[in-house]
C-alpha cells in the first residue's frame, strides 16, 4: 500500500501570490538606483531622515501618477508605481527599524541594578 504524501506547509508564506511582473519592475528601479548611487545605498539613511525622505518621494510618485496622469517617470522611463513601491518598501524598512529600536529593552549596568 502506498503511503499518503504529507507536507505541512499550509502556514508558510506563499510567494506565488505575488505578481512577478510587479517584482520585476521594482527590481529594475532598484537596479537603476544601484547604478546611480550604490547597491543598498538607501539603507544607509539616518532613521528619521530615511522615513521622511521616502515618504516625500512616495508622495511625489503617487501624485505624478494619480493627479498628473503620468505613467512613467521621466528620469528613468520606468513606472511611477514601481518607484512608489520602492519608496513604500524603504519607508517600511525604516519604520520596522524604528520599532525595533523603540521596543529594545534598555540594558542596565551593574551599578544601576544595585540602585534599584
Amino acid at each position: 500500500m502506498k503511503k499518503k504524501f504529507v507536507k505541512l506547509d499550509h502556514d508558510k508564506i506563499d510567494f506565488t501570490m505575488l505578481d512577478f511582473e510587479f517584482l520585476k519592475g521594482v527590481s529594475e528601479v532598484l537596479m537603476f538606483g544601484e547604478k546611480k548611487y550604490t547597491r543598498g545605498n538607501w539603507m544607509n539613511a539616518d532613521l528619521e531622515d530615511g522615513i521622511f525622505r521616502y515618504k516625500k518621494a512616495a508622495i511625489r510618485h503617487l501624485l505624478a501618477y494619480a493627479l498628473d496622469g503620468e505613467l512613467m517617470d521621466p528620469e528613468t522611463n520606468m513606472y511611477h508605481l514601481d518607484h512608489l513601491a520602492c519608496c513604500v518598501m524603504f519607508a517600511r524598512y525604516f519604520e520596522e527599524k524604528k520599532r525595533k529600536v523603540i521596543s529594545k529593552p534598555i540594558k542596565m549596568e551593574a551599578s544601576d541594578e544595585a540602585k534599584g
